[in-house]
Parts: C-alpha cells; sequence; structure tokens
C-alpha cells in the first residue's frame, strides 16, 4: 500500500534495496522474520516510511489516504479511438528501447498476453498503478501514457516513423471497413479514374487496390492511406472518416441512342457490341468487330438471356466458349466497367416495358407467350427484367412465387410494385376456394362480390381472373359461363368429386352425369354441421358438373 501511495513500481523498490523483482514480490504477500532482520531497515529507507509502519505497530494514515487516489482510473475519460492511439504509442516507445514483449511484461508485472492487449488499445478500466508500473518500464516521466501531447522519449526512430506505421483502422469494425470501400470505390469513378491509374499513384497494385476497394485492411497502415487519399484528391483523414465531406463533381452522361432494332434481344445484341470494344471508335454492328470483340459480343448477349434463361448461366456461357465460369464473370464485369457514364435509349424495351405493366399481375408464361414477337430469339421476360436492372439502371415490374404474401403454391408471376395489392390477391383466392370446396368450381362473378366483401375494396372480374391464372392448376371448366376450377387437388376438400366417388362406390349401375347431379341436390342438406357457419348453397350446372368429372382421370365417360 505504501508503495503504490508513493506511486512506485515494484520495479524501482526492488533496485532500492537491491533485490529481484520476484523477491520483492514475495515480500509484498509475506515479509518473513529473516527478511525483516536483515532487510527492514533497507526497505523503511526506499519507502520513505518508519520501520515501526512497516511491521504494523503504527498505523500508517498518509498511506491509506493516498492508497484512493492511486486506485483510481485516470483513462475513463478517453475516447477509444485515443486509447489506441496511446497503445500504439507506447508500443513504439517500447520498440525504441529495443525490448521485447516478454521483457517489458516482466517488469511491469503482468502477463505478455495482456501487454499485447493494452498495445493494442489501452483499456479505459486501467489502474493508476499499472500506468505507473508501465511508464517505469518504458522509461518516461509520469502522465507521459495518457498524454496525447507527448513525444516518444529517445531512440533511432523519430515520431514520423511512428504516426506512418501507425494502423489507424484496426479498431474499426468489418462492416463499417466494407463501406469506407464502396465509398473510396465511388470517390475514384467520380473522378473518371481507373483501378490502374490510382494504384500507380498510391504506389500499389492494381489486384490490392481492387482488394481494397470491396474491404479496407484492418491493418492497413497510415502511410498507406496518405497515399490512397492523395490518389483520390481527398483532404487527409477523408478515407477512414464518414464525417468528412467533399464535393463530387457530376458527371458528364453520354447518351447512347440504339436505333433500327425490331425485337429486345436484338438491342440487348447491339449494346452488347458497342461495349465489346474499348477505346476505339464504337460500333453496334458485329460486322465491323474484330473476331475478339465479337466473342465478347456474344459472351455478352447469351449472359443475359438472349439464347435463353438455361444458357445464360456462367456455367452454360463458359461451355460454349470452353472458359470457365470465372473467366466469363471477369470478362462480363470488365465490360459492364465501360457503360459507366453512359446512358442507353432503348425504345423497343421502354415500349415493351410500358406494354407489360398494362397486363400485371399475370403469370410469367403467359407473358413471354403473349410478347413472344417482340422480345425476340428466346429472351424471356426474367432475362430481360435482369438486363433492364443490371445494364439499364431501370426498374418497372418484378418476378415473385409469393405474390399473395403466403406461402402456398403459386407460378411465377409478373407483378407491378407500384400497384400491387396483396390483401385483395389473398381474398380473391379465399373466395375462389371456399367456392370450388362447396360446388366443385368457382364462377367469377360470384368470387369478385364475394372478394370486394372480404377485402372491403372493389374487385372486378378482369382482378379475379388475373389472380385465379396465377394460381398453379388453373384450368376452365365451362369459359363462356364464366366457371373455373383449380384443378383436383386444389383444395383437398372439393366436395363434387368426394360425393361423386361416394356415388359410384355404392351403385350397383353405371351412372351418369344427370344422376351425380341430382345425388349432390339430396346430400347438399347433410353437407354441413348446423353449428358451423352455413356454407355456400351454389349448385353447379349440369355442364359444370360434366366438366369437372371429364378431368378427373378416375371417372371414365
Amino acid at each position: 500500500m505504501r508503495r503504490k501511495a508513493l506511486g512506485l513500481s515494484a520495479v524501482e523498490v526492488s533496485r532500492r534495496v537491491g533485490q529481484e523483482i520476484g523477491t520483492y514480490r514475495a515480500w509484498e504477500k509475506q515479509f518473513g522474520p529473516q527478511s525483516e532482520k536483515k532487510y527492514l531497515n533497507l526497505l523503511s529507507q526506499a519507502l520513505s516510511i518508519s520501520e515501526e509502519v512497516l511491521t504494523g505497530d503504527t498505523e500508517d494514515t498518509e498511506t491509506t489516504a493516498s492508497l484512493f487516489s492511486i486506485q483510481s482510473k485516470p483513462a475513463e475519460n478517453l475516447t477509444p479511438d485515443q486509447l489506441a492511439f496511446l497503445g500504439q504509442r507506447a508500443k513504439a516507445q517500447r520498440k525504441v528501447l529495443k525490448q521485447n514483449r516478454n521483457e517489458a511484461s516482466v517488469i511491469i508485472g503482468i502477463n505478455p498476453g495482456v501487454l499485447f492487449s493494452w498495445e493494442r488499445s489501452i483499456p479505459s478500466t486501467i489502474s493508476q498503478e499499472d500506468i505507473n508500473a508501465w511508464e517505469a518500464a518504458l522509461k518516461v516521466p509520469n502522465g507521459w501514457l495518457l498524454d496525447l501531447e507527448s513525444e516518444l522519449v529517445s531512440g533511432a526512430k523519430s515520431d514520423s516513423d511512428f504516426f506512418i506505421n501507425l494502423k489507424p483502422a484496426e479498431s474499426l469494425p468489418l462492416t463499417q471497413l466494407d463501406l469506407l470501400a464502396v465509398r473510396a470505390r465511388e470517390r475514384r469513378k467520380a473522378l473518371k479514374l481507373s483501378r490502374k491509374e490510382v494504384a500507380l499513384k498510391a504506389g500499389i497494385s492494381v489486384a490490392t487496390l481492387i482488394s481494397r476497394e470491396k474491404s479496407i485492411p484492418n491493418n492497413i497502415r497510415q502511410a498507406s492511406i496518405n497515399a490512397w487519399e492523395a490518389a483520390l484528391e481527398v483532404p487527409k483523414g477523408w478515407v477512414l472518416n464518414t464525417e468528412i465531406e467533399i464535393p463530387v463533381p457530376e458527371p458528364v452522361v453520354v447518351v447512347v441512342k440504339v436505333d433500327d432494332s425490331l425485337t429486345a434481344a436484338e438491342e440487348i445484341r447491339k449494346i452488347g457490341c458497342w461495349i465489346a470494344r474499348k477505346k476505339l471508335e464504337k460500333t453496334m454492328d458485329i460486322d465491323q468487330l474484330t473476331p475478339a470483340e465479337a466473342r465478347f459480343a456474344e459472351m455478352f448477349a447469351l449472359r443475359y438471356g438472349v439464347a435463353g434463361e438455361e444458357i445464360s448461366t456462367l456455367k452454360a456461357v463458359g461451355d460454349v466458349f470452353a472458359l470457365t465460369r470465372e473467366r466469363v464473370r471477369q470478362i462480363v464485369d470488365a465490360m459492364l466497367e465501360r457503360l459507366q457514364f453512359h446512358k442507353f435509349e432503348t425504345p423497343i424495351i421502354d415500349k415493351l416495358f410500358s406494354s407489360i405493366l398494362t397486363c400485371l399481375p399475370a403469370t410469367l408464361a403467359d407473358i413471354d407467350q403473349h410478347y413472344r414477337d417482340q422480345l425476340g430469339e428466346s429472351l424471356s421476360v426474367e432475362s430481360l427484367s435482369r438486363f433492364s436492372r443490371e445494364v439499364l439502371g431501370k426498374g418497372g415490374f418484378q418476378i415473385t412465387e409469393n405474390p399473395g404474401g403466403i406461402s402456398r403454391t403459386w407460378e411465377k408471376v409478373v407483378i407491378n410494385p407500384a400497384t400491387h395489392n396483396e390483401a385483395k390477391i389473398r381474398a380473391i383466392r379465399e373466395a375462389a376456394l371456399d367456392m370450388i370446396r362447396s360446388s366443385g368450381g368457382a364462377q367469377v362473378h360470384w368470387v369478385a362480390g364475394c372478394a370486394s366483401e372480404l377485402s372491403r375494396e372493389m374487385v372486378t372480374v378482369q382482378d379475379v381472373l388475373q389472380t385465379c391464372r396465377m394460381i398453379t392448376g388453373f384450368n376452365w371448366l365451362v369459359e363462356e359461363d364464366g366457371w373455373f376450377w383449380l384443378g383436383e387437388s386444389m383444395p383437398a376438400d372439393n366436395r363434387v368429386l368426394t360425393q361423386s366417388k361416394k356415388m359410384l362406390a355404392v351403385a350397383g349401375r353405371r351412372l351418369d352425369t344427370e344422376d351425380i347431379q341430382q345425388g349432390l341436390s339430396r346430400a347438399r342438406r347433410y353437407y354441413y354441421d348446423p353449428n358451423r357457419s352455413r356454407p355456400i348453397m351454389i349448385e353447379p350446372p349440369l355442364t359444370v358438373v360434366k366438366s369437372i368429372l371429364s378431368q378427373v382421370r378416375c371417372f371414365s365417360r
């Protein structure tokens, strides 16, 4: 306690009494009779205290009062960035003294692993005693360790060397480093600088720059950050500080018009020809391209589904050109890089998108079939949507397998996100299934009325047809009368099928459709539990019953 009150480290006291640090540490735990007899006088002089107080015969009130100040935590008010800076500066001071971590930790009286952690970032809970011991090991004045303005005391390395070798990104989370990398990449693009130009100015390889633009490494040194900031023409500290804002020059966008096309696939091919060539005179005529450029243009067209969705994967395109999927990805990405600050006018694709939006929602298969001539070749609406997003930067419609927001079986559906109404779709589906359960099939006008009541908004016959066509199994029973169903297994409890199977099972003769319809009418009164809500009481017409039975394999004509 007395040593702590004086602000002395165990190392200093052990030197004063001429003993090893380990021996002195043992004395602080238990001062034996032999040691007391031999070293009591020397120890009392080193601690500036009487022998009576040291042996416990007299109370040391001064030491007790001073101990509270020693146990304080002076680093509590420092920020994490400041603590990390101070820890790295202490590490630099240790290297100036040419001490290894094990030597320093023995002097301080801590484990080498603890010192390793402290040199990355000083803990805010560090005690004044530990600070004193650390400063004694580093041979620096009292208070140096937490003084942000202090300089390295002595040695071969200068302060400038210390700051250049700092690793300021060590304490930043990986998610933040990813975002900062993206910001640096966008800055490079805004300046219209290639990776090669920036890498040359920063004194690094292109591969290193590509890696840093994906995620800044947490061990990047301050010297590398300074060179990178100079290459990006930004103030010092910008790379790792989102609060520093700089004006971004507005890029000049070049408009490229794609003319004389008859289909969307043809416009995609022309854009592929245009970006297949690097810096020479651009062209959309594949006949004017070199063999290598024509090969790239064809690769681009296949990647975006001109020859069909199944041949648009990286592996499929690679198989066509005897390349790996990774090489195909690199080539296509390099071509997309040339689209920066260019805007393509595609009249055929724009007109096609506007027309498709008027038909939604609808199944992907129906849209593909309806617009086959305008799409061209084997291009699908799904591939066109992907091309529009990734290349043209346009939205429009969306493709989903769950338009109603419920986990049920649907076809792939094309919807307009701006006008899509999940609640209305669920109401139409529920109304159609209720009628099919009771009557074997659903009638569009009745479903529209029931869905309007469920959703509390107007539902038209066209809404019913658009929604029900998206459900797997949709089929007409009697189209001219508006009767349809969703197949024999949707829903599972179809009353017409259930009662028909029962009648055929007990009948001793062949039954006609009229017999089955009469049996359905007689069984109606026994169909529901009086304690439950009344089912739909609509008898299906004879033509509907006949159509239902004709579409089920277990019934013969």
